[in-house]
């Protein structure tokens, strides 16, 4: 998977490989020191454990090619992490991502994207979301490859009206555990018109398909599970009071789903859902300061489930200039996940009896975390850090399963050397 995306990367930056401006090169290097009560999210034997990351970044960007405006942006952010006490978890996680941006006329804009993330995944906790989640895995045994890949174009139809087509591609891979890894294409396209300055309406309609690898059991060999999903969306932007911004993007949703089949027996039976997709926020930024509160309820890749995961989240976040020394950051979050494994086994007690299997799995998960950042320099910061985390309501066929919590204390530096441009 990681050949395919950097072989999506080569050809985009093919098309314009002659040097047409400036490129600018950063070099970075943070460090912390993270206490957690429950280091691994475990239900069963929580471990209080300290951990040191070093975190180098390496970034390039610029622009490229005849295009007088085609950017480009390669980020490599690592971290490598030591464990005070629990032997056998040290590691490295690996995070890399590339974009570039085409402006093919006045009117038009071709974008490209790829991201590459590994990671040891019982250290699953170590890589956060944008709004400050984490995904619990079903099983924490192996690697976490999640690779994506994103193709964009939008045209500008009059000064009011635009239209957008978008594709990717998805691949989530668990090495050496029970985890079960999917595949998936996605395809949306959208057309928005300015009614005034500060209103904007239009619709969207997106299709995804999303195949789940085979599983090896103890019952015998389960072919892959597949998914698709088709949703249609009313947008609605609307700018109030000059800098407050409310954005809706939601309608119908339906999921269609065949689970896997049991080698030489017969398919279960597919099914179909009608549902809703929603994202809905809320926002305000200023120079000196950020709110933004949002809901969105949407397909999940299911964190190792063989079938599609349905994921509601809501969050707030905070951002603020305190001083010309200090910045603070505070999120608050919940998000609650449905998710359903189903296929077809032959009972190990009486091989003439084929089984439904079926597994409903839900989890709620509420986080909060505060992080006060000080300008020690003009390239260096420290950052101090509190976090909470619980998994609660935690169910498997209605079986109610230990809660999780953790508590969570940070210290760290980071320095930004000055960038090179050439």
């Amino acid at each position: 998977m990681l050949n395919l995306v950097i072989s999506v990367l080569v050809a985009a930056f093919a098309a314009g490989s002659t040097v047409a401006g400036a490129h600018q090169f950063e070099v970075g290097l943070g460090q912390d020191i993270r206490v957690e009560s429950n280091m691994f999210n475990s239900t069963v034997n929580p471990v209080t454990d300290g951990v040191y990351r070093v975190i180098p970044l390496l970034e390039l960007s610029g622009r490229l090619g005849e295009f007088e405006n085609a950017k480009y942006s390669l980020l490599y952010n690592p971290s490598y992490l030591v464990y005070f006490e629990t032997q056998g978890v040290n590691g490295l996680d690996t995070r890399a991502q590339a974009s570039l941006d085409l402006q093919l006329s006045p009117r038009e804009t071709l974008r490209t994207m790829a991201s590459y993330t590994e990671f040891s995944s019982i250290r699953s906790s170590s890589q956060l979301n944008p709004d400050g989640s984490i995904d619990n895995l079903a099983d924490k045994a192996g690697d976490t490859v999640r690779a994506f890949v994103n193709l964009g174009y939008s045209r500008s139809v009059d000064a009011r009206s635009s239209f957008n087509l978008d594709a990717d591609f998805q691949d989530y891979s668990f090495g050496e555990s029970t985890n079960v890894g999917n595949k998936s294409i996605g395809t949306s396209g959208s057309y928005t018109h300015g009614l005034s300055p500060r209103l904007t309406l239009g619709g969207s309609l997106s299709l995804r398909y999303r195949l789940f690898d085979a599983q090896v059991t103890t019952s015998g060999s389960i072919s892959s599970s597949r998914t698709t999903i088709s949703n249609l969306n009313l947008l609605f932007f609307y700018t109030f009071a000059k800098d407050w911004n409310f954005r809706f993007q939601g309608g119908p949703s339906i999921i269609y789903s065949q689970p896997g089949t049991l080698a030489g027996e017969a398919a279960p039976a597919s099914a179909t859902d009608l549902t809703y997709f929603m994202d809905v926020s809320l926002s305000k930024e200023r120079q000196k300061s950020a709110y933004v509160l949002r809901y969105s309820r949407n397909e999940d890749a299911s964190g190792g489930n063989n079938g599609t995961s349905v994921l509601d989240s809501l969050s707030a976040q905070v951002s603020l200039d305190l001083s010309a020394l200090w910045d603070l950051d505070m999120i608050l979050g919940w998000n609650f996940r449905q998710s359903v494994n189903s296929f077809i086994y032959v009972n190990p007690m009486d091989p003439s009896e084929i089984l439904n299997f079926t597994q409903e799995t839900s989890q709620h998960q509420v986080w909060g975390r505060i992080g006060f950042t000080r300008r020690l320099g003009e390239n260096l910061t420290a950052r101090l850090g509190f976090s909470y985390r619980q998994i609660a309501d935690y169910e498997v066929n209605g079986v109610d399963q230990p809660t999780q919590d953790n508590y969570t204390g940070s210290v760290g530096i980071n320095y930004r050397f000055d960038p090179y441009i050439f």
